[in-house]
């Protein structure tokens, strides 16, 4: 439990593994086959998180970790996000995710960079649905104000936040 009496995200180990270089964008190619080996070496080293987003690779990075997950029986924690869109688009949005990604839920969907002005209040409501249905489990959001929270929670249970903050971007 959390200090607020919340049931803490269950996440299998206290790090995690952020995709993003799987996509092929940012960093240059990548070889598919050698980030599948990374990720079953973080499996080997008891890492079972793996974060990623819609728009890494446009699709790629979940493309990868659906391979390198399917040959494991391991519980894996898997992440990823999309930006901010429509009500009506949301419910594809993450069926394209679940079938990159070979499976048949989302252990945590973030919302990623809120445009602003949008009203975030109906994709959380296809959210809501969409966790009812059992396709995700959590919902988050990335790199969001709290305003934006404010706005996004009227409609829907936010369990988690993802702020930016690695080796090359250190802003609080």
């Amino acid at each position: 439990m959390t200090e607020t009496g919340r049931a803490a995200l269950p996440l299998p180990s206290g790090l995690g593994l952020g995709c993003w270089q799987f996509g092929d964008m940012g960093w240059g190619p990548s070889d598919a086959q050698k980030s599948v080996a990374l990720i079953h070496d973080a499996f080997d080293l008891g890492i079972r998180h793996l974060d990623t987003a819609r728009d890494y690779g446009d699709g790629r990075s979940e493309e990868v970790i659906g391979q390198a997950i399917e040959a494991f029986s391991h519980d894996v924690f898997v992440s990823s996000k999309a930006h901010a869109t429509s009500r009506e688009e949301t419910p594809s949005i993450v069926e394209g995710m679940l079938k990159r990604l070979r499976r048949t839920w989302l252990d945590l969907f973030s919302i990623h960079w809120p445009r602003t002005g949008l009203d975030l209040r109906p994709m959380m409501e296809a959210l809501e649905r969409l966790r009812a249905q059992g396709k995700i489990r959590f919902i988050g959001v990335s790199n969001f104000t709290a305003a934006d929270m404010e706005n996004a929670s009227q409609a829907g249970r936010i369990d988690a936040c993802q702020l930016c903050y690695n080796l090359l971007w250190r802003y609080p």
